[in-house]
């Protein structure tokens, strides 16, 4: 069918129907175009009707709601803070509940032994396409090829990657300790506007005993264009110019006062007294006496100006801050998290270090300077780490007498790292222990070559209203919103091993930022085996019950989860206990268990949903639910060029300070 234009006239979201000026009869259309707000009545919107099936393509023109703000309107407007908080939105990612810290049930490791001792033979069975990473390789345009896990004639999805999805669900469903919450403050970045900047240059770097000082700087603007008339300060990139990042020093005289920057002019497009001509640069320089630093900071898109920072002293201005170490400390931490996303993009940043007689930018909290940075646009830490959030009951055990459900069942390490208790040993062997579950080579359903696929993104714990119930991570009031689990794709698990249903919803070009992975496709049958030694009757039970899950629930294995990947089953074949007369023969004997004895057992005592927890487990493990990623697994929103857009949707939904990620049992 051709593709149409019409004015929406009605919509009806208990119905999911809309009334078109182009149409004789409503028409039924994804609970996702409701729930994501797409369009309003009023607005005149491009479609197609595929049969029954409608298709919208994009807004030829919006009369009101999203739209006003980036060509063709684009900003989410709602009546009061109750419309945002229930606005419903379909998103990969949620959070189980932590539930009741009075539950947790802490022991001595030594003291849960019981007699159950044996293995589980075990099937994996992946229900949409699954990726565990092994080798990679960069092309000429270094696009990353990644190709899936093997070893000795077999694919392989890692022991460590079954034991953290199986514990995640025991961690659940006998409230314990929260594994794995970043340790280090965030950082947050400030909006252009909200950080008042204060220049100076580093005197001295604090320690445990002396504080740092910094002393005052005045900045004059400096056009980059003149700097590229210098070869000092340029080098040829495919023929073009580019400044060399750095500082630089320089003697200038005093006529530098009369080039104090203080605000942009933005009818000439330029700063009041910036340096706009080469002949203003030597003037300055002209038998120059006195030192300053031309800094040259990283370039960034419509960059006009660089700065030259010099002693406030000349401007009669004179004076020093102090700062800390921690500052210090923070500071580091900042350069060295920039450092290693410019190397993640193949470049280097100019900053590795920080030394005396650099510049700086700060805040002034009376003669203390505050929050370091080298941007006026800074990225800045939060004063909290997500660790510090999660409610005291729930953080890592941190004594080997004192150890909740999961620690005893699965063991812990002796890293002390966020643990309050330092000096108590914590390192204990596990009960149970896996093995990698594999799939020969030549019986494997596996893509012949990698696929790119759109960008996968990294987590983003600094979102703070998706990450956690109230607050940021500067408000100790504030607490984690939970336990991390996925959404499965209904589209992708109905389509079973025809994947070409939704790869297009998926693939991309080829660049820096994305990759192609050679995914296995759905269906494939993975064996892999679970020793255990020493169980109670109930560890057994919440073992087999989080291996196998219920009807209708599935787990989540390997990489690119938020595409719904990684989907699969697990079944037991054989369960085994070791027999009471092991002992009597050099032979190991075994009996056959009985799983449903076990299970029972479990579900008696932990799997109730009377629990919200549990209720919202078994609700994201649910193979069915509510949510649509048929078109993308993130929501998208209109770019000024009408091309959907998940920056653009996240831009502008961060503009209302009460949008939040919808709870799990929000989506009925």
């Amino acid at each position: 069918m051709a593709k149409k234009v019409a004015k929406v006239l009605s919509m009806d979201e208990k119905t999911k129907m809309i009334k078109l000026d182009k149409e004789k009869n409503e028409i039924l259309i994804g609970i996702k175009n409701f729930r994501n707000k797409i369009f309003f009545v009023g607005d005149t919107i491009e479609y197609e009707m595929k049969g029954p099936n409608f298709e919208f393509i994009k807004i030829v023109r919006a009369e009101k709601g999203f739209f006003d703000e980036i060509g063709i309107k684009d900003k989410p407007k709602f009546k009061d803070k109750k419309e945002i908080e229930n606005i419903k939105f379909d998103y990969p990612y949620n959070f189980v509940s932590l539930g009741d810290p009075n539950s947790i049930e802490r022991k001595p490791y030594l003291s849960s032994k019981g007699k159950n001792s044996g293995k589980l033979i075990c099937k994996l069975i992946n229900k949409t396409p699954i990726f565990t990473m092994g080798e990679s390789k960069k092309d000429k345009n270094d696009h990353t090829e990644e190709y899936f896990l093997s070893e000795n004639g077999k694919y392989i999805i890692p022991s460590s990657s079954i034991k953290g999805e199986v514990r995640n669900i025991v961690e659940v469903l006998i409230n314990s300790c929260i594994k794995n919450v970043e340790k280090e403050q965030l950082e947050k970045r400030l909006q252009a506007g909200k950080f008042k900047p204060e220049y100076g240059i580093i005197k001295r770097i604090p320690t445990s005993e002396t504080s740092g000082l910094i002393k005052k700087a005045k900045v004059t603007k400096i056009s980059r264009e003149i700097l590229k008339e210098i070869p000092e300060y340029y080098f040829l990139n495919k023929g073009k110019k580019e400044l060399k990042e750095g500082f630089y020093n320089i003697k200038i005289n005093k006529n530098i006062v009369k080039y104090e920057t203080y605000k942009y002019d933005s009818k000439e497009k330029k700063y009041v007294n910036s340096i706009e001509s080469r002949d203003e640069f030597e003037k300055i320089k002209s038998n120059g006496t006195e030192e300053a630093i031309l800094w040259i900071s990283s370039n960034i898109f419509n960059k006009h100006y660089e700065k030259i920072l010099w002693d406030a002293k000349l401007a009669k201005d004179e004076k020093t801050y102090i700062f800390s170490e921690d500052e210090y400390k923070d500071l580091k931490y900042l350069i060295n998290q920039r450092n290693e996303r410019e190397l993640k993009e193949g470049k280097k940043f100019y900053l590795d270090n920080i030394k005396t007689n650099e510049v700086i930018i700060f805040q002034s909290d009376m003669d203390n300077a505050i929050n370091l940075t080298f941007s006026e646009i800074p990225r800045l830490r939060y004063s909290l780490s997500p660790l510090e959030l999660v409610p005291k009951a729930f953080r890592p055990c941190d004594n080997i007498e004192n150890l909740c459900f999961s620690c005893r069942l699965f063991g812990s390490t002796g890293n002390q790292e966020g643990r309050e208790n330092k000096n108590v040993n914590i390192a204990c062997q596990g009960k149970v222990f896996f093995t990698d579950a594999t799939i020969e080579k030549n019986k494997a359903n596996i893509q012949s070559k990698p696929v790119t696929l759109k960008p996968l993104g990294e987590p983003h714990p600094s979102l703070v209203s998706f990450y956690l119930n109230n607050g940021d991570f500067d408000a100790k009031i504030s607490i984690i919103r939970g336990r991390k689990f996925y959404w499965h794709h209904t589209d992708k698990l109905t389509a079973r091993k025809d994947v070409n249903k939704y790869l297009n919803s998926l693939k991309f070009t080829r660049e820096k930022y994305n990759s192609s992975l050679q995914f296995m496709n759905p269906e494939n049958i993975f064996d892999f085996e679970v020793r255990f030694e020493n169980l109670t009757d109930e560890e057994l039970g919440v073992l087999i019950y989080s291996l196998e899950l219920e009807e209708g629930l599935l787990h989540k294995f390997g990489k690119a989860k938020a595409f719904g990947f990684g989907s699969s089953q697990i079944l037991i074949d054989k369960f085994f206990l070791d027999s009471e007369d092991k002992y009597k023969s050099f032979v190991k004997t075994y009996d056959e268990g009985n799983k449903e004895k076990y299970v029972k057992i479990a579900k008696e005592k932990y799997v109730k949903d009377s629990r919200v927890e549990i209720k919202e487990l078994k609700s994201i493990l649910n193979k069915e639910n509510s949510l649509n990623f048929k078109e993308s697994p993130f929501p998208e929103m209109f770019d000024k060029k009408g091309n959907k857009n998940t920056l653009v949707w996240f831009t502008q939904m961060k503009k209302n300070k009460d949008f939040k990620l919808p709870k799990i049992l929000e989506y009925k």
